[in-house]
């Protein structure tokens, strides 16, 4: 069995592997945030519709559009290469 040659290209990406993952750990941290706040948003309208006051049902329905609003942005990102976890949500 040969000793694997290493090239300066894949030193690089080890030495990139853990920042990677901590970023990528990061950005799916944040949109899983968002993402809970959506999956409530709607089950507590399922649940409570009818009981609840307009303003509440309306400021809820607000905050669950802001979530999917970041959450669609971040995954544009995600898909373009250009997500990180230093932007804010």
């Amino acid at each position: 069995m040969s000793p694997e040659v290493l090239d300066a290209s894949s030193t690089e990406e080890r030495a990139m592997a853990p920042q990677t993952t901590e970023a990528s750990a990061v950005v799916a941290h944040r949109l899983l945030n968002s993402s809970a706040v959506v999956w409530m948003g709607i089950t507590t309208l399922q649940a409570h519709w009818d009981g609840m006051p307009s303003l509440q049902r309306a400021h809820l329905l607000e905050r669950m559009l802001a979530h999917a609003s970041v959450i669609d942005d971040r995954l544009k990102d995600l898909t373009w290469g250009r997500a990180s976890p230093d932007v804010p949500f």
